[in-house]
């Protein structure tokens, strides 16, 4: 009860988040082979143990909303102390500012909460902390974020039982969401080639995320999920998109091959900016059959060592049986 009490009162945010970095600690050593980082268009377009039933892809989704870009080299280091994956793939739904969300207490939160405390934890909340000031951003004096006690310590009085229940399984980082939101394919995939010039700072963003992964040799390839933009937000990521394939790296554009993996978007999306779990389906079934053979991923299905990933696809499947039921 004690050690509930205090998880109630230091982390303010959807159970989501909490259950993805629990169940990461708790892999067994060495057992991932790749690691997927981003926002919530990760988080509900990736389902790795999917993956490993498709392709045998041992893959965690280290996802939660609002994740900053500028993140990911202190995820990476905070990974490479249990795991030591072949492969990051990285969303880019960050790599522009179409929104402070990633700054704010919720969404810094949302990622700093979750990881252990540590100097890996305290060196991504500073960084982030002093890319909010850069901003202009407001939010929580730096110490609170460090200690979420301080600034929910008051919380007791308005706890109820509804705060002790276990956070669910949440399937290798993915939540499984069901709704629909009818989009019509020429909303999603309007065509404009075109390249809108990037800020300083996003262009400053991206560049140091590169020469992070260039100076520590890390194998990494970004993606960019499906979404209902504006003209003018959809030529920012081409430009995002531009710039790291001239630096040599790959960039799947999922909106590119939705015919080949079959996205309907009359049925497969929840929202303007993501896919439910039909189209997350789809989506992972291309990534992990792509990432498997263009990267030389092994195929861990049927060794024993990868039973965690074997047993979660069953509880995956179990979940989706009765939802399939549910709505039919």
């Amino acid at each position: 009860m004690i050690r509930a009490t205090f998880s109630v009162l230091w982390l303010q945010d959807d159970i989501h988040s909490r259950s993805v970095f629990r169940d990461f600690y708790n892999l067994p050593y060495h057992s991932c082979d790749v690691i997927f980082l981003g926002a919530s268009t990760t988080r509900e377009s990736y389902i790795a143990p999917e993956g490993f039933e498709n392709a045998g892809v041992a893959a965690y989704s280290l996802s939660n909303g609002n994740q900053a870009l500028e993140a990911v080299p202190y995820l990476i280091e905070e990974v490479e102390k249990t795991q030591h994956p072949y492969l990051y793939v990285i969303d880019i739904r960050k790599a522009i500012l179409v929104d402070d969300g990633p700054y704010k207490d919720y969404g810094m939160r949302r990622l700093t909460d979750g990881m252990k405390f540590s100097l890996t934890r305290i060196k991504c909340i500073n960084h982030l902390y002093s890319c909010r000031e850069e901003l202009g951003i407001e939010g929580s004096d730096l110490l609170d974020l460090y200690f979420g006690m301080s600034l929910y310590h008051s919380r007791w009085v308005n706890i109820n039982e509804e705060d002790f229940f276990t956070p669910p399984d949440v399937f290798m980082g993915y939540n499984i969401y069901s709704e629909t939101m009818p989009l019509d394919k020429s909303v999603v995939e309007e065509k404009n080639d075109r390249c809108m010039p990037l800020n300083d700072y996003e262009e400053g963003m991206i560049n140091d995320l590169l020469e992070y992964l260039d100076e520590k040799g890390i194998n990494a390839v970004f993606v960019y999920y499906p979404a209902a933009e504006e003209n003018d937000v959809k030529e920012r990521y081409n430009s995002v998109m531009k710039m790291l394939k001239e630096r040599g790296y790959d960039c799947i554009n999922i909106e590119d091959h939705a015919d080949e993996i079959g996205l309907d978007y009359t049925k497969d999306m929840k929202n303007k900016e993501h896919v439910n779990v039909y189209g997350a389906v789809k989506i992972t079934d291309y990534l992990s059959s792509r990432i498997a053979e263009e990267y030389e991923i092994p195929d861990r299905r049927n060794d024993p060592f990868y039973q965690t990933w074997e047993e979660s696809y069953e509880r995956f499947s179990a979940e989706m049986y009765k939802e399939q039921k549910r709505c039919s």
